[in-house]
């Protein structure tokens, strides 16, 4: 009896929405390793103009343009922290709205399609 596990082709498409949900996840969290990294080297206003130039902020970008109707002519998006992933130091003291207390990480410009 082998205990290694067979990797054939068929593997990958066993589960394919799976494996392109947890893409889609991982590029969302390269985008928020990337702005945290450019938050910590630059000032605020440089680092604001510097995420549109990242390759991950260009990649959620096309990925967003992807989930729009047809029909859509612009686009923005906005990613946040849950409220349980923020540390206690950043939640707002007088929030008790679990709505209020994620924080916006990100809010990019109006896209045109």
């Amino acid at each position: 009896m082998s205990s290694k596990v067979s990797h054939g082709p068929d593997t990958l498409f066993v589960n394919a929405r799976g494996n392109l949900a947890l893409a889609h996840h991982a590029l969302l969290e390269r985008l928020l390793s990337d702005v945290a990294d450019l938050d910590e080297r630059l000032e605020t206003s440089l680092a604001a103009a510097a995420v549109e130039q990242l390759v991950s902020y260009r990649l959620v970008t096309r990925l967003a343009k992807t989930q729009l109707p047809a029909e859509a002519v612009r686009f923005q998006f906005k990613l946040t922290l849950p409220p349980d992933t923020l540390p206690a130091d950043m939640l707002p003291a007088d929030s008790e709205d679990e709505g209020e207390r994620s924080e916006d990480v990100l809010i990019s410009k109006l896209h045109e399609t």
